[in-house]
């Protein structure tokens, strides 16, 4: 074993490896959905619930003659 090739062989294999590790963590952190994300759909679909409540109130009653 050279520790003049065997050293750097080591530290540029743990390198690898620590960036492995980080590019898989950011594909893990790329796919998860915010908390914004998540309270801007709440708040679309509570609003939607609303519109729609809203035009059954609004719309007359069939009138026949």
């Amino acid at each position: 074993m050279n520790p003049f090739i065997d050293e750097p062989r080591a530290r540029y294999q743990d390198r690898l490896d620590e960036v492995e590790q980080w590019r898989l963590a950011e594909l893990a952190r790329a796919n998860r959905v915010s908390w914004a994300d998540r309270w801007r759909m709440r708040i679309g679909e509570r609003l939607i619930a609303l519109g729609e409540q809203l035009k059954a109130a609004a719309q007359p009653a069939p009138q026949f003659d």
